[in-house]
């Protein structure tokens, strides 16, 4: 995939540079949580949607190293891109 197409959907909104997440599942439901605290999805369905980043996350991991992940999943919740960008200064595994 063309890395500016993600890159074009990324919202002020839905970026932290802060997360206070101490797990990869607190991540993922605190990013989720910014799409919903920007009215971009109501707070069910970015719950929805954090649920099945998990479940794609299970499949296999989607870290790519240098401390960087990139946790997705194709779903019917939302019908177009979204994308939610966190950095934990602590680190998580």
């Amino acid at each position: 995939m063309d890395v500016a197409k993600p890159i074009r959907h990324v919202r002020p909104a839905h970026v932290t540079l802060s997360l206070e997440a101490e797990t990869k599942a607190d991540a993922i439901r605190e990013l989720c949580g910014l799409l919903a605290a920007s009215g971009t999805l109501p707070p069910a369905t970015a719950a929805s949607l954090g649920d099945e980043v998990l479940a794609r996350e299970a499949e296999g991991t989607t870290g790519i190293g240098a401390g960087v992940a990139v946790p997705h999943a194709k779903t019917a919740l939302v019908s177009e891109m979204i994308v939610a960008v966190g950095v934990s200064r602590a680190g998580l595994d």
